[in-house]
């Protein structure tokens, strides 16, 4: 009995050895953002330029020893393998990419097919980076933008207010955040993918607006008020406010719920799908004047007429860009009715590209405000 407990001491020590391989925190480095841009340096060797900007943990704490609360290091590399090779013999500890949060790309690359590709493949293949990070557009320079996030004021506070933008948790409708998984799944099913636009600020980086890019290039540009029109028709968003006016009075609106539904009306020579969007919230904030008292029903209803009516022309502008400008199935019409009109689309999947231009999309908008506010 006694050599069986000897043993059973014995093994049970040899399983408690801890982890020999461990690396502790703050022996590495863990990067929040890294921009790409086209190395146009020819002196330096290498097809991308990399920035990467990654936090001090020496400032981090009641007791820094550190004023500087991000680093930024850049280095020109024809992928990020390469560049994690090149960036280990100028700093002191490992970089460790599990933890990046944004990827974010220049225009200059974004309208490169190639370069996109090469990007997408490298960051697809390294099994380390999550597939979740968030994926950021700037028109200008990449390195120029996280260099706005370091010199800012509040660049202690950017990195994680960045990454809660993206994450959408503010509810915004003037981007619509697309992380790296889904942005492979919309370019292969649509061929198109929307991504949020970059911009600096005085003191902060700024995001508005969406990058189109088809077939991995970069096309064109959607304004913020197309890019809520669009989430909207997705049914991306389900919060929102509206400005409008009535009467020559302002009108604000506030969207607490959005439901989108998309019809096939016909399956003719000409195809035509109808958007029935609905749109649910209260009245924000309108005017304080006894002469104009949401009292009535009529009344109601032509507030409610109005918002929708300034929804609807949104959407069929968008429309109007999308299939006659850049001709992109943003929309997802292609992948409706592969799913709910099978047969449909086995006659016309071979000519697609040419039929979506031409295809009625209709689209109708019902606003319910169930709350009117305090009446006069």
């Amino acid at each position: 009995m006694k050599k069986l407990l000897i043993i059973l001491i014995i093994l049970s020590t040899l399983m408690m050895t801890g982890c020999w391989d461990m690396i502790e925190i703050e022996d590495r480095i863990y990067p929040y953002s890294i921009g790409i841009d086209i190395n146009n340096d020819r002196n330096k060797e290498g097809k991308f330029l990399f920035t990467v900007s990654y936090p001090n943990i020496a400032a981090i704490g009641k007791n820094a020893t550190s004023e500087d609360p991000i680093f930024i290091i850049d280095d020109t590399a024809n992928s990020i393998f390469e560049l994690m090779h090149k960036l280990t013999s100028r700093l002191q500890r490992p970089i460790y990419l599990k933890l990046l949060n944004v990827v974010l790309l220049s225009e200059e690359v974004a309208k490169d097919s190639k370069s996109m590709r090469e990007i997408v493949d490298s960051l697809n293949r390294d099994f380390i980076i999550s597939k979740n990070v968030q994926m950021l557009l700037v028109k200008d320079n990449a390195k120029e933008l996280l260099s706005t996030k370091l010199e800012s004021k509040r660049q202690q506070a950017i990195e994680g207010s960045l990454n809660s933008m993206l994450n959408n948790k503010q509810k915004s409708s003037m981007f619509i955040p697309i992380n790296f998984m889904n942005f492979i799944e919309a370019t292969d099913i649509s061929d198109v993918a929307i991504v949020p636009l970059a911009m600096p600020g005085e003191e902060e980086i700024i995001i508005s607006g969406g990058a189109i890019l088809k077939d991995y290039s970069l096309i064109g540009y959607l304004e913020p008020m197309e890019v809520r029109a669009l989430a909207m028709m997705n049914d991306e968003i389900n919060q929102d406010t509206i400005d409008s006016s009535y009467n020559g009075a302002d009108l604000s609106v506030m969207v607490t719920g959005v439901k989108s539904k998309k019809r096939l009306l016909n399956e003719g020579e000409i195809l035509k799908i109808k958007f029935e969007i609905e749109l649910e919230g209260h009245i924000h904030s309108f005017i304080l004047d006894p002469n104009m008292p949401i009292k009535t029903g009529e009344m109601l209803d032509d507030l409610q007429d109005s918002v929708a009516q300034e929804v609807k022309v949104d959407m069929d502008e968008l429309i109007k860009k999308a299939q006659k400008e850049y001709g992109v199935d943003m929309f997802k019409l292609r992948n409706y009715i592969s799913k709910y009109h099978p047969k449909l689309w086995e006659e016309i999947q071979d000519n697609w590209e040419v039929l979506y231009p031409d295809i009625e999309i209709e689209v109708d908008v019902k606003v319910f405000l169930r709350r009117r506010g305090l009446a006069i």
